[in-house]
């Protein structure tokens, strides 16, 4: 494996782990907005 395909890994990798969180982080967040509305 050379060092250009390891650059594409990682930001492969990075970019799931920052959509994984945002998807996680919105939901929480998604749930306590409508826990307090309702």
């Amino acid at each position: 494996m050379n060092t250009k395909q390891k650059q594409i890994l990682a930001w492969v990798l990075l970019s799931c782990g920052v959509i994984i969180a945002g998807v996680i982080l919105g939901g929480i967040t998604g749930k306590l907005v409508l826990d307090h509305i309702i």
